[in-house]
């Protein structure tokens, strides 16, 4: 564990001189998760005075804020064509303005992958230059090849994706979050919803933690394993002259094609792995749907809830599962990312 840690701060250094850049790009994050937070707001009105026609209505029992009030009663007093016009036109800047940071958060932390990858194989290929013939003589040279090229490439997925991910959704899940608590707290939704929502998000992380901590060896077993390719094939051809003045054509065809098989089973596994855990999440959260709409379905029959605000409640519910299901993949690329880092500052 501690080993896991300093690692992960060693990777983490080399961001460091890209920080200007990271954090336009966590400014970015900032605006798409508050964008994304606000808009299930929007189906309430749609819902309740479009659709329905009965208005937004505030339980009595509810102290509500002065502007939640006022704006409240804005929008009941407003005609439908206008509210009408009013949300499209909100729908159409929330997409403008959603696609826009986006874009710009994802190309920025790519940049930063980019960077960090480039500093990370000039890093490696000096600390080559230095090192002694003895290391040279223990260390197969397609291994060490490997080391700079497929490791690097690891690291720079996680850094464009992971990092990402592991920035970006609890920034989405705190803004769905601060919704889901003012809809409860100013329409009255019962808190045994909360409750319910609570149980759901241990059961989506739970399974990729157990999975993830697999997968971590099994991707290092994989690294190891395509170096030991990379050598034969460097052998093979560096060779060639003295394998076909043997004749070991055949041989050396069999021994590639074990280690090549060996490798396919190992990255199946990983691909089992990694995919196993989309399939529990979508079964749990489909789990929660269902408890969650018949007990809302008994409220909104007894008239104590409205389908408005369950509608909006239930949205900012599934967009929060949204990124804890990323998250919970983001355990496992973290695993591959530390195992090719640890691979890498073996040489470092």
């Amino acid at each position: 564990m501690k080993n896991d840690v300093r690692d992960y701060k060693r990777l983490l250094g080399f961001v460091r001189p890209h920080l200007w850049v990271f954090f336009m790009a966590f400014a970015c994050m900032i605006v798409y998760s508050a964008v994304n937070g606000i808009s299930p707001a929007g189906v309430i009105p749609a819902v309740n005075n479009i659709m329905s026609g009965e208005g937004i209505n505030i339980p009595e029992h509810v102290k509500a804020p002065h502007f939640v009030t006022a704006l409240v009663d804005m929008v009941n007093s407003m005609p439908k064509a206008r509210l009408m016009m009013m949300l499209l036109g909100a729908v159409l800047g929330y997409s403008i303005v959603r696609n826009i940071f986006d874009f710009l958060q994802q190309y920025l932390m790519n940049d930063v992958s980019q960077k960090v990858v480039r500093d990370i194989k000039d890093a490696l290929y000096g600390k080559l230059l230095s090192l002694s013939m003895y290391f040279y003589s223990r260390n197969p040279t397609a291994k060490l090849m490997s080391r700079i090229t497929y490791d690097a490439m690891i690291i720079r997925d996680f850094i464009g994706t992971g990092l990402l991910d592991l920035i970006l959704r609890p920034l989405e899940v705190v803004s769905h979050f601060i919704v889901v608590v003012c809809i409860v707290i100013f329409f009255g939704i019962p808190m045994k919803f909360i409750f319910t929502s609570i149980i759901l998000f241990p059961c989506i992380l739970l399974p990729a933690v157990f999975i993830s901590k697999r997968l971590r060896q099994i991707t290092t077993r994989s690294q190891e394993k395509m170096g030991d390719i990379n050598t034969i094939l460097f052998e093979i051809i560096t060779g060639m002259r003295i394998v076909k003045t043997f004749s070991m054509q055949k041989y050396e065809y069999e021994k590639f094609k074990m280690q090549n098989n060996y490798f396919y089973r190992l990255a199946m596994k990983g691909v089992k792995r990694m995919n196993i855990i989309s399939p529990i999440n979508e079964f749990t959260s489909t789990i929660y749907v269902v408890i969650i709409i018949f007990l809302a379905y008994k409220q909104i029959e007894a008239g104590t809830l409205s389908w408005g605000p369950f509608g909006a409640f239930l949205l900012s519910i599934l967009l929060m599962i949204k990124p804890v299901k990323r998250l919970s993949k983001v355990y496992a690329i973290v695993q591959q990312c530390l195992a090719a880092g640890t691979r890498i500052f073996e040489i470092l």
